[in-house]
């Protein structure tokens, strides 16, 4: 059996200066419109989804884009192995794609939204000889 200690960043932060990736946690920080569901949430609001794509992620029981993005895409090669039409997964796709970049776009915060929590977010980033953002907004940027 292998556990892993938690432990807290303020006792092993100086070991850390070569690099830092961010995931979507960097983003919720400055806002919490970037979370799946509140994501998924502006995107059926926007109407940026069409009926089949909610049923996608009703099937699948998620609001992560990612996850849905990637079932489609293994979907896609699934078929074309089996040699299946996949016009309405390949539609899907391009669809939810879109809807993700459009829904990250509506949300955005403006700079001046986020100002204050910039300061700290450039203070603990600077410690970092390489910054790597996984993510979709230009928040960090």
């Amino acid at each position: 059996r292998i556990t892993h200690e938690i432990r807290n960043w303020a006792n092993i932060r100086d070991q850390f200066r070569d690099a830092c990736i961010l995931g979507n946690g960097a983003s919720i920080c400055f806002s919490g419109a970037f979370d799946y569901k509140s994501l998924l949430a502006a995107a059926r609001h926007q109407g940026f989804l069409k009926d089949a794509e909610h049923k996608v992620f009703t099937h699948l029981g998620t609001q992560d884009f990612e996850l849905v993005l990637r079932m489609l895409w293994n979907a896609q090669h699934i078929n074309a192995a089996l040699a299946i039409g996949d016009g309405p997964v390949r539609d899907a796709y391009a669809r939810v794609q879109a809807a993700l970049i459009e829904t990250v776009r509506a949300v955005h915060p403006d700079h001046s939204s986020v100002e204050p929590k910039l300061i700290d977010a450039a203070a603990f980033l600077s410690r970092f000889r390489t910054v790597v953002s996984l993510n979709y907004d230009l928040t960090v940027y």
